[in-house]
């Protein structure tokens, strides 16, 4: 019986790997050089809006908290040098900070995200 399975297996990838292309399996699409450009600087322009915004949810969070002008600007520099996937989550760690209200869970969460900022 193991025997049936592993040749049933064995034929099935066989097949898989000599008609892949015909049934539609997903391929990388190569692009030429001119459309690679172009990709690129639509994503570092969405990029570039992406941060804004979500760097504009961060401040406002730490604007509520921080009183230092100083540190908020220092905070603001730090955050336009983080890498994107960076600020996503902090962006998402803020939204889950309620309104003005001081509880053990807000005060958590702005707590997990001053030490992102800091240690990143």
């Amino acid at each position: 019986m193991r025997w049936i399975t592993l040749s049933i297996i064995l034929a099935f990838l066989l097949c898989l790997s000599v008609v892949g292309e015909a049934y539609g399996i997903p391929q990388k699409h190569r692009q030429s050089g001119k459309e690679r450009q172009v990709t690129k600087q639509n994503l570092s322009i969405h990029d570039s809006r992406l941060m804004k915004v979500e760097a504009s949810k961060i401040m406002s969070i730490l604007q509520r908290r921080i009183v230092d002008p100083k540190v908020l600007k220092k905070t603001r520099d730090k955050l336009l040098t983080l890498p994107v996937g960076e600020v996503r989550l902090l962006s998402s760690l803020c939204d889950r900070i309620p309104g003005n209200e001081r509880t053990a869970k807000s005060n958590v969460l702005f707590s997990l995200v001053t030490t992102l900022i800091v240690l990143s």
